[in-house]
């Protein structure tokens, strides 16, 4: 064994031993020093007050969803129908006919031309909604049946679906938006 190697077998069994001391099992350090990571770390909520994923039957989880995305597709047409394309694509290349939403088969498209196209859809196997987004990347939001909202924990933060969204879509139209996303009951209806 070289010596470079029984060094490093050493120390990977000092970092083992003392994280089976501090945690009680091994655990992987992790060494960051992004501002950002430390912001997220400190932004999620704890654990008491962290919205829990409710278990939706089937039946309920499609018929909540599809009436999420409908409405937010109506939402969306509205908004795409009285906002002045060209000017938000003005001296970015874009054009007004690469704006588009379309909603079909549970996947929503939303192109939004130079600033990107976000991809919205149903995911029945876990029961949640994906996002793809130009701005913030790919989400799995659970249904909260608590506080009947969509929500995610990624990189230790906390973000609901309606909220996330409409903070995205104000920023490319240049104006406060806001996407009430009226989410059904779990139960049966009448």
């Amino acid at each position: 064994m070289s010596a470079r190697l029984a060094v490093r077998v050493a120390w990977t069994s000092v970092r083992a031993s003392a994280s089976i001391a501090q945690y009680g099992r091994w655990q992987k350090p992790v060494f960051t020093s992004s501002p950002a990571a430390w912001r997220a770390y400190v932004a999620a909520p704890p654990p008491g007050q962290r919205p829990e994923p409710t278990p939706l039957e089937m039946t309920v989880y499609h018929r909540m969803v599809d009436h999420t995305l409908d409405e937010l597709t109506a939402q969306l047409e509205e908004l795409l129908e009285t906002k002045d394309l060209d000017a938000l694509e003005e001296g970015r290349g874009g054009s007004m006919s690469d704006w588009d939403v379309e909603y079909a088969s549970g996947v929503l498209n939303l192109r939004l031309g130079s600033y990107g196209t976000y991809v919205i859809n149903k995911q029945p196997p876990t029961r949640q909604i994906w996002l793809s987004s130009p701005s913030s990347g790919p989400k799995r939001f659970d249904y909260d049946g608590t506080q009947q909202r969509w929500f995610t924990i990624k990189d230790g933060e906390l973000f609901y679906f309606d909220e996330l969204l409409t903070k995205e879509l104000s920023d490319v139209f240049q104006t406060t938006l806001d996407l009430a996303l009226d989410v059904p009951s779990t139960q049966a209806p009448p």
